[in-house]
């Protein structure tokens, strides 16, 4: 299967990092555009460095990705060539390989639909 895949770092200023939920310092990480397996419709994947997230736990990364869903997901699926029809947003502790795992890195998911405007999470 081929894959369309646009990756670039962005980092957050600390006065902006107070907009996040938790409080918790984040750094946008990795921002990827993937064609969804079986369609043609593309996948935004937000990869976010929270290097408290472990400690704050599920609820507290959960906010935060609903946030960085509709902070930067809406915004970057509304750009003329990276309409989404879903959202996935990945925090983690420490940088890790997309696609690895490390028992010693605690990372959470979430993925999104987008519709009328809002990201709506899925019941995986």
């Amino acid at each position: 299967m081929r894959k369309w895949v646009f990756a670039f770092v962005l980092g957050l200023t600390a006065g902006q990092a107070g907009a996040v939920p938790s409080g918790q310092p984040l750094a946008l990480w990795q921002i990827a555009w993937e064609r969804m397996q079986g369609t043609q419709d593309l996948q935004l994947v937000i990869r976010a460095i929270a290097p408290k997230v472990g400690a704050l736990g599920f609820e507290a990364a959960q906010a935060d990705m609903d946030w960085i869903c509709a902070t930067h997901g809406l915004t970057l699926s509304g750009l003329p060539h990276g309409a989404a029809a879903q959202v996935v947003v990945n925090l983690m502790d420490t940088p890790i390989s997309r696609g690895t795992s490390n028992p010693d890195v605690a990372q959470y998911f979430s993925v999104y639909e987008l519709a009328d405007g809002a990201c709506i999470l899925e019941d995986l």
